[in-house]
């Protein structure tokens, strides 16, 4: 199992009122909690019939004073966690769920009103479900490149969807395990692989995504997003070698890699003989496989205009996810994602 003890033995029982409840992980995000706690308020949903549980970890800024100012217009449950990565806030979260839905959502994103209808209405006993994100109004052309057909494009059965905008049922949740609490990162991956192991569907609907102010505008921070994101890809594909999860993205990390070594080499062996011809190699290798990649989806996607944005952030995109591959202690991921230090700090007067 990968639920910590405490979430077994400190799991409520559902309750016959409450049907969805609505488990949102919280760092340093009073920026863009408002926008998200607004769309909640605005629901077409029974506002008795639906819980909000925000698990803080650690913040450092007024996310928690922010939060406490909507105690009185939802139905709202704040947990401190200073502690643990965010696989194990999410798990957490959910054992405090009176309801028989599990509906994850970030905190930097926004979800249209009528977002729990259909979460209820789509979910299934047998199924993970969700949706990619939608991009923010007036995003930059990174976001629009990389992000803004996500929604259209990965729809149906799909290898996974992102756990901000995750639905689950509770019973299903503890059948495929939670969340792994030692990974930080790639952890709705992780989830959605073991859930399709025991023959659990995983859905996209792009009826249920969510807008995702969290999106990554600029080059650095799509770096750094991707960096991150990567952290713990290799580890999930090291532990299901037969299935090979992320076989693509690991691959082109990996050619990615070999190019810059060749690249750094060949730089040295033309400086000490005068010889550039590693050099050049490497660099039309690191280049050549980003174009490619950037041809083959200009061409489904039909728009030839985004081919050079596209394979400028293939390139940047495989620079991070090569750094990713030279963390060796992200093989290895530690026991701090399971580290369960919980305060409940704020509770509804009705609990």
């Amino acid at each position: 199992m990968y639920l910590s003890d405490r979430f077994q033995t400190g799991n409520p029982p559902v309750s016959s009122k409450i049907q969805i409840s609505v488990v949102i992980p919280a760092r340093n995000v009073s920026a863009f909690l408002p926008a998200c706690f607004d769309a909640l308020i605005l629901q077409d949903f029974p506002a008795d019939s639906w819980e909000v549980i925000l698990v803080d970890n650690g913040s450092t800024d007024d996310t928690i004073e922010l939060a406490l100012t909507y105690s009185d217009r939802l139905n709202l449950q704040i947990v401190e966690m200073p502690s643990g990565y965010i696989s194990s806030v999410r798990n957490r979260g959910a054992s405090l769920a009176r309801g028989k839905v599990l509906a994850f959502l970030d905190a930097d994103c926004s979800p249209g009103r009528d977002w729990l209808l259909k979460a209820t209405a789509l979910s299934s006993s047998h199924a993970v479900t969700g949706a990619f994100y939608r991009i923010p109004p007036f995003s930059s052309w990174i976001a629009k490149s990389w992000y803004g057909y996500d929604e259209r494009e990965k729809h149906g059965p799909v290898p996974f969807v992102p756990s901000g905008d995750l639905i689950v049922w509770k019973t299903t949740f503890l059948e495929i395990g939670g969340f792994d609490e030692t990974l930080e990162t790639n952890e709705d991956y992780d989830f959605c692989n073991r859930a399709r192991r025991v023959d659990i569907d995983v859905i996209a609907y792009p009826d249920l995504a969510v807008m995702h102010f969290g999106t990554p505008q600029t080059l650095a921070n799509f770096y750094r997003k991707q960096r991150w994101h990567g952290k713990h890809v290799l580890a999930v594909t090291l532990r299901n070698l037969a299935a090979l999860p992320n076989a693509r993205a690991i691959s082109f990390a990996l050619y990615t890699l070999c190019c810059l070594v060749s690249i750094a080499a060949g730089a040295v062996f033309e400086i000490c003989s005068s010889r550039p011809e590693l050099l050049f190699g490497g660099c039309i290798a690191i280049v050549f496989a980003p174009l490619m990649m950037s041809a083959r989806l200009a061409a489904r996607r039909k728009r030839w205009r985004g081919f050079i944005p596209l394979a400028v952030l293939f390139l940047v995109y495989g620079v991070a996810r090569a750094h990713c591959l030279l963390d060796i202690r992200a093989l290895f991921p530690g026991a701090l994602g399971s580290q369960m230090n919980c305060r409940v700090t704020a509770s509804p007067e009705d609990r």
